[in-house]
């Protein structure tokens, strides 16, 4: 009788984990840096989410580093939870530093607040600098620099070092979300054009990319023909359950509703940033059309998000919608806590967006349960499948027929918000984590 691998009596050798080392420099940027922003993005939680879930997946030994602006990163680890127990080597430069400072404050004392004091506070500060960078220059010496210390370096954002500044043997993962700067170059600022051909330009022949969608991947291997498509994985995204989920309590509701000063009766609710490519002013179109035409006077359109690139378009667009514009409410960013009460209370959410790297808002709605209705192209398919209604994107009449069936249908509603929890319920962190590290170990 033959034995598998693995049952009793049989023993395996221990396999050592695989070492990744995951860029955080944007993270720290985020938080408290220049570009500091308090409200946590789609973007912002993903990148968090690939860091944490990977970190969770067995096998798998996680180290943080970030290639510029390492006080910042260090700054949000030691802010956030869920990433203080994994390894960062900024803490023992941190540590270090104190003990330099602390050495500068007991030599001021002791000297007094003269000028003796400032010089020791000015050697002291000089030390500390030329510590960092002798450590920094050791750490790659002996090959445990941030892109040495693992087998695998992952950037969930950024771009990935030149290859001047890479370690021998270690594997190069980068993420990729879209290209739309390089695709609709004319409806972003420049500088996200550059940056976003930046990003993708970073890859090199022997590099391995994670895009978070099918449509993703096609996009990147028709923009650069000399990346072999199985270098390439595809990675979908997932919604938060502890943010997103169906909120039932009807005082929840009500506070979320005074809190955003959003009237009373049923509304339709969009949320995303308001780029031109969420198609918003089509929508806005649609809405004043089924209001107009179908007499409908119960029913309000909520916008929520930050303000992005086609707010302006979005403005003009309501001048000329006349007493329609009264129905329409801007609710601003929405904290996290909010959001599943948001969606939860929606009559159904609409997303007529035209282009989506993968289009996570319609994937949160489907997980708080709520119906939605979105544009049939780009990745959006992939996402919402048969669970929700899909229109032509620059078809206002058919998304005002698609609001119309909502509105009227509560059959309907009810159907597509069984069916919007269970394919929700495909996407999940855990499922993330399996595939992207099923790329590591193929990759080495």
């Amino acid at each position: 009788m033959r034995v598998r691998p693995g049952a009793v009596g049989m023993s395996r050798p221990p396999v050592d984990p695989i070492r990744v080392v995951f860029d955080v420099t944007h993270l720290g940027e985020v938080h408290q840096g220049p570009r500091r922003s308090t409200h946590r993005t789609g973007l912002h939680r993903v990148v968090e989410q690939t860091v944490q879930s990977v970190a969770a997946e067995p096998g798998v030994a996680v180290t943080l580093a970030a290639d510029a602006n390492w006080e910042l990163a260090l700054g949000y680890v030691e802010d956030h939870p869920g990433m203080r127990d994994l390894p960062f080597p900024g803490l023992g430069r941190r540590r270090l530093e104190s003990r330099i400072r602390d050495w500068a404050v007991a030599s001021h004392v002791r000297s007094g607040a003269g000028r003796g004091g400032a010089l020791a506070a000015r050697v002291a500060n000089r030390l500390a600098t030329d510590a960092n960078r002798t450590l920094d220059r050791l750490a790659l010496s002996l090959g445990r620099g941030p892109h040495g210390a693992g087998d695998v370096f992952h950037s969930p954002l950024l771009p990935l070092p030149p290859a001047t500044h890479r370690a021998r043997g270690v594997r190069y993962f980068l993420t990729v979300f879209d290209l739309i700067p390089q695709l609709f170059p004319d409806i972003v600022a420049p500088w996200e054009v550059g940056w976003n051909r930046r990003i993708s330009d970073s890859i090199g022949p022997d590099d391995h990319v994670l895009a978070i969608s099918e449509h993703t991947k096609r996009d990147l291997l028709e923009a650069y023909p000399a990346l072999a498509p199985e270098r390439v994985t595809v990675t979908p995204l997932a919604a938060d359950p502890a943010i997103f989920y169906p909120a039932a309590d009807p005082a929840r509701l009500a506070a979320v509703r005074a809190k955003y000063a959003l009237p009373d009766g049923p509304y339709l609710l969009s949320l995303s940033t308001l780029a031109p490519h969420k198609n918003i002013p089509r929508l806005l179109r649609a809405f004043a059309e089924l209001v107009r035409a179908e007499r409908v006077d119960d029913l309000r359109l909520v916008l929520a998000g930050a303000r992005g690139g086609g707010y302006d378009e979005i403005l003009r667009e309501l001048d000329q919608l006349g007493a329609v514009s009264d129905r329409i409410r801007f609710a601003g960013y929405v904290d996290d806590e909010d959001l599943a009460p948001l969606y939860s209370g929606a009559l159904a959410f609409v997303y007529p967006s035209y282009y989506e790297g993968f289009g996570l808002p319609p994937l949160e709605a489907m997980q708080c349960g709520t119906p939605v209705i979105t544009g049939d192209r780009a990745s959006l398919p992939e996402v919402v499948g048969d669970a929700g209604l899909m229109v032509d994107p620059y078809d206002v009449d058919a998304l005002a027929q698609a609001l119309l069936r909502v509105y009227r249908d509560e059959a309907l509603r009810a159907e597509l918000s069984r069916r919007a929890v269970a394919r929700a319920g495909t996407f999940t962190w855990a499922r993330f984590a399996e595939r992207t590290v099923a790329a590591y170990r193929a990759a080495l």
